[in-house]
């Protein structure tokens, strides 16, 4: 329980006005953010990456809210998909904590839908370098 006190996110450094959004639902996942570098995740990314591969269209659009927007940055380190496909990826949420969209790729494009709803849209401290 301690974990998920407010003092315990301190470290993130976020503006007064952001820190009183900063729910217990919110730094609950924040804590399970390890969650997108671990072998079970990869393996869902792998899944999606073959699925993608088999697809018989070569342009693919997706809309992703929450943390879908994960799966199309693991397209970024598999780029073997990405020579025979263009996608567009519609996002509600950004990627969190300093994870950059670094995209060199011209087969993938992140949107961000600045106005569709999004469950850290007061935390933009936590996304906004993101993009």
């Amino acid at each position: 329980m301690e974990e998920l006190l407010i003092r315990e996110f301190d470290h993130l450094n976020l503006p007064d006005h952001e820190k009183k959004y900063l729910t217990l639902n919110h730094r609950k996942i924040l804590l399970r953010g390890h969650y997108f570098n671990c072998a079970e995740f990869e393996r869902i990314a792998q899944n999606f990456i073959e699925r993608l591969a088999h697809e018989k269209d070569q342009e693919l659009i997706f809309s992703t809210t929450g943390g879908g927007v994960y799966l199309f940055m693991a397209l970024l380190k598999s780029p073997q998909v990405l020579r025979e496909k263009k996608l567009i990826c519609y996002t509600s949420e950004m990627p969190l904590l300093g994870t950059r969209i670094e995209n060199q790729d011209p087969n993938l494009t992140f949107i961000h839908k600045k106005d569709a709803p999004s469950f850290f849209k007061h935390l933009p401290s936590l996304w906004q370098n993101s993009l």
